[in-house]
């Protein structure tokens, strides 16, 4: 087994945890990859070579640095190894500024589970920090008592990968 390591230095603002939670609960490629708290591992071809990378943050949101290692079966060429980092630079999207989307106002999780839910039809997740939702619930199940996110939380999970119906039909309901 041939392994190479180094580091990648990505634009920042970069979040590396945001872009694992996304990588966890993006479906297309859901199977893809070996997604952790603190790395992600993915298995790629580049002419006809199989390598393995795995990278794990080493830096900032506003110093991102994020070393990684290569394993291949077979000795890495330059070729191969720059044509591995530029997949990895471009799957991650290093290079690309975030700066003006984190300044974006007002979008919150409620807007990024609302975009998720209605938008792209994702329905594993409610957004818990939405009045509306807190007000349904508390008056369906806490018998006007107001739960607490906690309590919400369990109450949705109880859904499963339908609890963004369930928040939709308690809100209507309500």
């Amino acid at each position: 087994m041939y392994q190479e390591t180094g580091t990648l230095t990505p634009t920042p603002p970069f979040d590396f945890s945001k872009s694992l939670q996304f990588l966890g609960i993006f479906g297309p490629t859901k199977n893809e990859q070996t997604v952790s708290t603190q790395s992600l591992t993915k298995a790629i071809s580049i002419d006809g070579q199989t390598v393995v990378f795995q990278l794990t943050s080493i830096g900032t949101t506003e110093n991102p640095s994020l070393a990684y290692a290569l394993f291949s079966a077979d000795p890495f060429s330059e070729a191969t190894k720059s044509a591995v980092i530029e997949h990895i630079t471009f799957f991650l999207s290093l290079q690309d500024d975030l700066e003006p989307f984190y300044r974006i106002g007002g979008i919150g999780e409620w807007s990024a589970t609302f975009i998720m839910v209605r938008g792209l039809g994702r329905m594993e997740r409610v957004p818990l920090t939405e009045a509306r939702l807190f007000e349904a619930a508390s008056k369906v199940y806490g018998h006007g008592e107001e739960l607490s996110r906690d309590d919400l939380k369990r109450l949705a999970d109880k859904y499963g990968l339908w609890q963004g119906y369930w928040a939709h039909y308690i809100r209507v309901a309500s």
